[in-house]
This record gives structure tokens, C-alpha cells and sequence, in this order.
């Protein structure tokens, strides 16, 4: 819901991937689809597996 909130469609497998490496909170799912947005829109790309994981893997390191 989130992610179509911002018009964002990423393909099924993509969302089945989040969701099961995402931390389970509303607060957490709206961090984390705000990140994706930024990663995409800065990359100019869109969200793919591969972006996804590269978002979570950042998730501790440094700011956006």
C-alpha cells in the first residue's frame, strides 16, 4: 500500500523479498519504502531485487 501510495510498482518477487528481510512495523515499512523511493529516483532506476537489497543493506549504515 505504501509503495502505491507513491506510485511505485515494483514486480511481485520484489515485494516477496522485502517482506521477508524487513523489519515488521508500520514505522519500519515506511522507512524503508521512502529509501526506496530516494535510491530509485537518485539512481534513476527502478526497484529491483537488487536495488531492494542494497537499501536494506544500508539500512544501518551511514544517511541517505
Amino acid at each position: 500500500k505504501m509503495l502505491a501510495d507513491r506510485q511505485l510498482t515494483p514486480r511481485p518477487e520484489v515485494i516477496a523479498y522485502l517482506v521477508s528481510r524487513m523489519d515488521r512495523s508500520f514505522a519500519a515499512a515506511g522507512d524503508l519504502v521512502e529509501r526506496l523511493d530516494a535510491a530509485s529516483l537518485a539512481q534513476k532506476r527502478g526497484i529491483t531485487r537488487r536495488l531492494a537489497a542494497e537499501v536494506l543493506d544500508n539500512a544501518d549504515g551511514p544517511a541517505r
